[in-house]
């Protein structure tokens, strides 16, 4: 009896031990895989980070040009070479593809594949508040602009020169006009709006690459 007794408390010691190191397994695959989710999902908001900053770069290039090419109109200068770059740059029109491949994988598969509660909140913040907030303020107000109001006067007044530069094929009159004026005053406006956006968007997009690097080094 006694052996008898011993030789079932060996056994189930032996399934306890097994099922421990089974579970330690599951539990080790599982973090193989939230940290290749993690990798992923920072080198898409990588992507994002970066397609803002040229964007935002392409936006202080065109308010720059606005800058000058109305200090011209409102001062009554007269046209010179010197403002070819700034009809160059007139408008920056930003189309910015938000990289979410990973992001969906994971709403499709389940969004506890990331164990951190915080991070979840933080990654599903910046896709569907931050970034898609972004996109509308950029359907809504750049592309609404150029079509009603940069577009027709570019075509209409503008034309090309032998560098396939748009040139105004009157400054004197193109200065004069008021609606030319104020579309470029909203987009001087607009441009720093969107700059100021985007400052912000690109530091809460930092916060949560650098909580990821984080918890990758945890899970590790």
């Amino acid at each position: 009896m006694f052996y008898a007794v011993g030789e079932i408390v060996l056994v189930v010691i032996g399934i306890l031990i097994a099922l421990q190191i089974n579970k330690r397994n599951t539990n080790r695959k599982l973090q193989q895989v939230e940290i290749k989710t993690l990798t992923e999902l920072k080198s898409d908001l990588d992507q994002c980070y970066e397609d803002i900053k040229a964007d935002s770069a392409g936006f202080h290039r065109s308010k720059r040009a606005n800058d000058i090419i109305l200090h011209h109109m409102q001062n009554n200068l007269p046209y010179h070479d010197s403002l070819i770059p700034g009809f160059r740059n007139l408008y920056h029109f930003a189309t910015f593809s938000i990289v979410r491949t990973t992001y969906d994988n994971i709403s499709q598969t389940g969004a506890n594949i990331i164990s951190n509660d915080s991070m979840r909140l933080m990654i599903s913040g910046i896709y569907d508040r931050w970034m898609n907030l972004y996109k509308e303020l950029e359907e809504r107000y750049l592309e609404e602009h150029y079509t009603s109001f940069i577009h027709p006067m570019t075509i209409s007044q503008l034309k090309l020169n032998e560098n396939n530069v748009s040139i105004p094929r009157d400054f004197e009159a193109f200065g004069k006009s008021n609606t030319n004026i104020q579309a470029m005053k909203f987009s001087q406006n607009m441009f720093q709006q969107m700059m100021n956006y985007q400052h912000t968007l690109m530091n809460e997009i930092q916060k949560v690459i650098d909580e990821i690097d984080m918890e990758i080094e945890r899970l590790r």
